[in-house]
């Protein structure tokens, strides 16, 4: 996903639009009380020591933006983490950024973009998206923790989960969905129902295929 020509950064004035939402509050205390966190004083950055710890900040259950306040703090990059966070980003969303999404959130220099790039394909953390076609497109939304926008997708006419598969990052924009990770993550997860449509990802046992919703599909047998 890449950011339209002459739209201003996460980092100006207006990419604090989306800073009403339910992420922004805890995320930024969160991100002031990652700040309190110890820094690690590395000349050079272990991938493998980095990877670890990450994995074990995950099993512990900290969240999102603690871990990448301290993977950036890991990297020496700890001056990013504002903008990860205030954009809405969690970290399975974070780990697959494509370049044009770093240079998005306002990660200007190449090198830095490189980098992390590289760093972040080391990380290898499971995109924490549904392996099924929810029911209703507020279980979706649930999900993935994105139950704000229920109110403003229904408002514009979409009520299923086939209905948000049509939504494009700039139908996103244009009903005030802003934050940058949260457009990731909903267009990540749109791609998943399409390819489990497709036939490109097999079904999780955890859920049903919402087959009445599904053109063309056979409705899901009664009993």
């Amino acid at each position: 996903m890449t950011q339209s020509p002459g739209r201003d950064s996460p980092g100006s004035s207006s990419g604090s639009a989306g800073s009403g939402s339910r992420h922004s509050s805890a995320s930024l205390d969160s991100g002031r009380a990652s700040g309190r966190m110890p820094h690690h004083h590395h000349s050079a950055c272990h991938c493998g020591d980095t990877v670890d710890r990450v994995r074990a900040m995950i099993a512990q259950g900290l969240p999102d933006p603690d871990i990448i306040h301290a993977w950036l703090a890991d990297l020496q990059m700890e001056e990013y983490a504002r903008l990860f966070i205030e954009a809405g980003y969690d970290l399975p969303t974070v780990t697959r950024m494509t370049p044009e999404d770093l240079t998005a959130v306002g990660i200007k220099k190449p090198n830095h973009r490189k980098r992390l790039k590289a760093e972040l394909a080391n990380l290898n953390v499971p995109d924490n998206l549904p392996d099924y076609i929810p029911g209703s497109l507020e279980e979706w939304l649930r999900l993935l923790r994105l139950e704000e926008y229920g109110p403003a997708l229904v408002a514009q006419g979409y009520r299923t989960v086939h209905d948000v598969t049509q939504l494009a990052w700039e139908d996103l924009e244009d009903m005030g969905i802003v934050r940058l990770g949260h457009q990731k993550k909903i267009l990540l997860a749109i791609k998943r129902v399409k390819d489990i449509r497709a036939g490109k990802r097999s079904i999780s046992n955890q859920g049903s295929l919402d087959f009445t919703r599904i053109p063309g599909q056979i409705r899901h047998p009664r009993g």
